[in-house]
């Protein structure tokens, strides 16, 4: 099920990626962003429960033809992963009873208009100029946009043969998986596994480059660099946190599962006197709203 939606950016913004494209292709006069809703439906909506998922959706309306026309750019979230706006977004429609709704996903339309027709190989051209190869991809073909909702097939273990292979087998298991070994990480896994007697399963290499990568380990984020030869006394990781050994006090929590939390002050109604405190704040089961239900003295962790 589609919807169409309003303006996805701003007028001053357009105006400066047209200015862009033109370096692209001169003929280029105008260009357009729309959002479209992607909705994966199980069953059929009844006609109370469409108007109320329009009335979630800013701006909603249900397109003429739910296709990609010429001159057209489809931008989705990358097929495989779920949008941050998505998952708020499917949350709020389950909590709204609309219990059909597997998932609701948002798209970018773009439209492209120059002085004559353009080809669908001058169109191709705006695609990097328009989505984040790292989190979305590029459609020319609507149909392309169910791999969202698609789910991959279980697989059977995959047995890597490093015992008849050697370490080629590891170095191309690395390739074929986009597991981003660097050459000391597989000579480490080669010897290792060797010494085990056994072969490694392609689960057990994924779990090795997710738990030794740079986003859990921060291997190059905390380690030791240098500087036109010097050994600097930071690591970047130690500079961000120098900051917070500059000015402590007003910390509770810092650095931990990316966040952290800070001091705030208590009305002074609340409490006898005023003072600079950390509070904790609950959710109430029942009426879902938060309500300060204790505080902690500036301690820091």
């Amino acid at each position: 099920m589609y919807y169409t939606g309003g303006p996805a950016f701003s007028h001053f913004r357009l105006e400066k990626l047209l200015d862009t494209a033109k370096t692209l292709e001169p003929t280029l006069i105008n260009l357009t962003a729309q959002y479209l809703y992607i909705i994966d439906i199980e069953g059929v909506l009844s006609e109370t429960e469409e108007t109320r998922l329009r009335t979630l959706l800013p701006s909603s309306q249900s397109p003429q033809n739910p296709l990609i026309q010429n001159g057209e750019l489809l931008v989705i979230p990358r097929p495989g992963t779920i949008s941050p706006w998505s998952s708020k977004a499917t949350d709020i429609a389950l909590v709204c009873g609309l219990s059909a709704v597997k998932r609701v996903e948002r798209g970018v339309l773009w439209r492209f208009t120059a002085e004559s027709p353009l080809e669908q190989s001058q169109i191709t051209r705006f695609s990097d100029l328009i989505h984040d190869r790292m989190t979305e991809t590029v459609l020319s073909d609507i149909k392309e946009a169910d791999a969202l909702f698609s789910h991959a097939a279980k697989r059977p273990l995959r047995i890597i043969n490093i015992n008849e292979g050697g370490k080629q087998a590891l170095i191309q298991a690395n390739q074929e998986q986009g597991l981003a070994y660097s050459s000391d990480e597989i000579d480490y896994l080669f010897n290792h596994f060797n010494q085990l007697l056994r072969n490694p399963t392609d689960v057990e290499l994924m779990m090795f480059a997710q738990a030794n990568s740079e986003h859990c380990r921060h291997k190059i984020f905390n380690a030791e660099w240098l500087v036109d030869g010097q050994i600097q006394p930071l690591s970047l990781f130690q500079m961000i946190r120098h900051t917070y050994q500059q000015h402590p006090g007003k910390v509770l929590s810092a650095y931990h599962d990316n966040a952290a939390v800070m001091t705030g002050q208590i009305p002074s109604n609340a409490l006898s006197k005023k003072e600079e405190i950390g509070l904790i704040f609950m959710p109430d089961t029942q009426t879902h709203e938060y309500a300060l239900c204790g505080r902690r003295d500036g301690d820091e962790r």
